[in-house]
C-alpha cells in the first residue's frame, strides 16, 4: 500500500480502500461504547473513509526526512562550494551538464556573478573544463566534433611536444581547432 501511494498507483489504490476502511472500521468499532451504536458506526465509517481519502492524497506531496536530510545536505555542500571555490564549483558543474543549454545557462550565471571564462585556449585548456591561473578555460571537448577520448589524445600529444603537437593532429581535428 505504502508503494501504491508513493508512485500514485490509482488502481491498486482502489482495491486496498476497501480492505483499508474494512479494517478501520473494525477498529473503530472496538472501542465504541454501546451507547448509541448505529450513529458511532457509520461515524466509524466516513471516519476511516476520510482517513483513507487523507492518506492517499498525502502521497501527492510527502517526501521520506531521510531524503530531505540528504538533499538538504548536498544542497549545503553545493553552496558552500560555489560560494568558496566558484571557479572550480563551475568547472564540475559545465563538466556534467545535461546538455548545451544546461552549460549555457551555468555561464551566463557564472559571467553576471563577475567571473570571466575562456571558452578555448589550444596552449592551455585541458580535455575538459578547468581552472587555470585564476580563469575557467573550456577544455578540447567543448569544441565541437570532439570528444572526450580525442581531447584526452591532444592534451597529451600537447604535453609530449609543446611545440609540435598540433602537426601531429588530422586535418579535419586542426579545422576543428582554428575555428574555435
Amino acid at each position: 500500500m505504502r508503494r501504491a501511494v508513493c508512485k500514485k498507483d490509482i488502481a491498486k489504490l482502489k482495491g486496498y480502500r476497501k480492505m483499508f476502511v474494512k479494517g478501520a472500521y473494525k477498529y473503530f468499532i472496538g472501542q465504541i461504547v454501546p451507547t448509541n451504536v448505529d450513529e458511532a458506526a457509520d461515524s466509524a465509517k466516513e471516519e476511516a473513509e476520510a482517513l483513507w481519502d487523507e492518506l492517499c492524497e498525502f502521497g501527492s506531496y510527502a517526501f521520506n526526512l531521510a531524503h530531505a536530510v540528504a538533499y538538504g545536505m548536498i544542497s549545503f555542500m553545493c553552496a558552500w562550494l560555489k560560494l568558496n571555490y566558484p571557479l572550480q564549483f563551475a568547472a564540475a558543474c559545465l563538466k556534467h551538464a545535461a546538455d548545451d543549454e544546461q552549460g549555457k545557462n551555468l555561464l551566463r550565471e557564472l559571467k553576471e556573478e563577475g567571473f570571466d571564462y575562456v571558452p578555448f585556449d589550444a596552449e592551455k585548456s585541458e580535455a575538459t573544463w578547468s581552472v587555470q591561473d585564476g580563469k575557467l578555460y573550456g577544455g578540447f571537448d567543448s569544441v565541437r566534433g570532439i570528444g572526450i577520448k580525442t581531447a584526452q589524445i591532444m592534451v597529451d600529444k600537447r604535453k609530449a611536444d609543446p611545440k609540435g603537437w598540433q602537426e601531429e593532429l588530422t586535418v579535419s581535428q586542426r579545422n576543428k581547432l582554428i575555428a574555435e
